[in-house]
């Protein structure tokens, strides 16, 4: 299994001593290296060139040079292009930023007051008159009720915010009354205070069932792909020793420069708060973000998108009453429970370290009585701008890239809506790095600064905690409808797709 487990995590080359140049050799040098002649190369050359021509077919990477196409699958991929950006091009101008109305409207004329006034005019059973009884219904209904209370009436909208704000209220995380307790990353797990979130016996089961799934379905050994299983389950002491051996083994395969030197992991002694699966996340705030979904849960990190056809000033949060009260409410309450000292917000960009597809920092907050609501909504809010215009630029690359692409073509790199991606941090993570005080060559010493900024030498999982990504199918599957994916099988000799990365 070990063995296995260093072929995912590595992308190792083939053997270099003979790689004869034989007519598949040729083909890919043809699509991927054709401003070289093979027969001219030297011999080693030659082999370097052969593996990365092999990687990148594994890959599916997009091609230098099409291949020929016969013209059954030359006329298929003509129709993919049209459609296909025709819903790339759709998808951009969804998040175009709009301009907002020329006409002028007074504060009591807005389109969102509208509804309140009308429904203010309808007769309620007089129970909901009264207001205490009111309160005791809105505080056994829950978080979404009562958020929906502050839409209907000025009555209920007292109410509503009266039963958030309450010190009774269980769904309210408060604020802290000593500054010692926030955890943050990498912080080992003391059971005595506050315990992360725990899965059930049958959660358990159902993780151990997914991870042997994925064992079984892994893609390629030489296609690289980092690998990260939630801490909720992870970091869990119930875990069956079988599946902790296999994920022990797994950190170990995927260790960065900074952990080469450790040989085994043991979760047995100590355990680790590592991200956010671990924490309750303030049900208020996620209702911020529950229009189209938009604040999502994966691989233990708050993925949080921005609103499509917005104005510059609600590209985060609509600007309605009922939102503007809500956040009046709940600003100084907790983000998550237990509270945390220190979140990251980090966007896509292939550029920045060039470590292809990383996410870099765009802002670490940092708060020694725990990150509050709206310290990320106004951080958040501020970088909204700059994640627009970022994606938008990458967006554009991808329209024309879809130009001369096959759907073998893995191009779905990017989120399929400007998105943060909100991780949890330690605050002794570095902000800042420079590039002169490092003595390496110019590429290790991006990827260094990458490792101090993004805190790789923090825990062992931190890398595959910050690159790791879903499936390609996932990804695609945020851009394209699945008759999208692959209209026919290619009459080429290129490598199948490799859904499995």
């Amino acid at each position: 299994m070990g063995s296995a487990l260093s072929a995912i995590a590595s992308s190792k080359i083939v053997d270099r001593s003979s790689s004869p140049l034989n007519a598949r050799n040729s083909f890919l040098f043809s699509i991927y290296q054709p401003q070289h002649n093979p027969e001219t190369l030297a011999q080693s050359h030659r082999n370097v060139l052969n593996d990365i021509n092999n990687l990148c077919d594994l890959s599916n990477t997009p091609t230098q040079a099409s291949p020929f196409y016969s013209p059954s699958e030359q006329r298929a991929v003509e129709q993919w292009r049209v459609q296909v950006g025709h819903r790339v091009r759709t998808r951009i101008t969804l998040y175009q930023i709009r301009q907002p109305d020329t006409i002028i409207q007074t504060h009591n004329q807005r389109p969102y007051q509208q509804p309140c006034q009308l429904l203010n005019q309808r007769t309620e059973h007089h129970m909901f008159q009264i207001p205490e009884l009111l309160d005791m219904i809105l505080q056994s209904a829950g978080p979404q009720t009562q958020v929906r209370a502050l839409n209907i009436s000025t009555a209920w909208r007292t109410s509503a915010k009266s039963v958030i704000c309450s010190r009774t209220n269980v769904d309210a995380f408060c604020t802290l009354s000593s500054p010692d307790l926030p955890t943050e990353y990498a912080q080992i797990i003391d059971w005595e205070s506050e315990t992360p979130l725990q899965p059930s016996t049958d959660e358990v089961a159902q993780f151990c069932l997914h991870v042997a799934r994925i064992r079984d379905k892994l893609c390629h050994p030489q296609v690289h792909r980092f690998f990260y299983f939630p801490a909720y389950f992870a970091q869990s002491p119930g875990l069956p020793d079988a599946i902790a051996h296999y994920l022990n083994e797994l950190d170990v395969a995927q260790r960065g420069q900074t952990h080469m030197n450790v040989h085994s992991i043991s979760r047995d002694a100590d355990l680790y708060w590592l991200d956010l699966s671990q924490f309750r996340t303030n049900p208020y705030f996620e209702l911020l973000f529950s229009e189209e979904g938009r604040l999502e849960h994966h691989l233990g990190r708050w993925e949080i998108s921005l609103r499509a056809k917005a104005t510059p000033d609600t590209m985060l949060v609509d600007d309605s009453v009922s939102n503007r009260l809500l956040l009046q409410a709940i600003g100084s309450m907790q983000i998550v429970h237990p509270p945390c000292r220190s979140l990251g917000i980090y966007h896509f960009d292939v550029d920045k370290f060039n470590i292809g597809r990383t996410h870099p920092l765009l802002r670490r907050l940092r708060r020694e009585d725990g990150i509050r609501v709206i310290d990320l909504i106004r951080a958040l809010h501020e970088l909204a701008p700059s994640l627009s215009s970022t994606w938008m630029r990458y967006a554009e690359q991808l329209r024309d890239q879809i130009k001369d692409a096959h759907w073998i073509d893995d191009l779905w790199k990017i989120p399929g809506s400007p998105r943060f991606r909100i991780c949890l941090d330690n605050a002794d993570m570095s902000d800042e790095y420079h590039l002169e005080s490092l003595s390496r060559a110019a590429s290790m010493a991006r990827s260094a600064a990458a490792d101090v900024q993004l805190g790789m030498d923090a825990h062992i999982t931190r890398r595959p905690y910050m690159f790791a990504e879903q499936f390609r199918g996932s990804r695609e599957g945020e851009w394209l409808p699945t008759e999208l994916f692959e209209p026919m099988k290619s009459e080429t000799d290129r490598h199948p797709i490799e859904w499995n990365k």
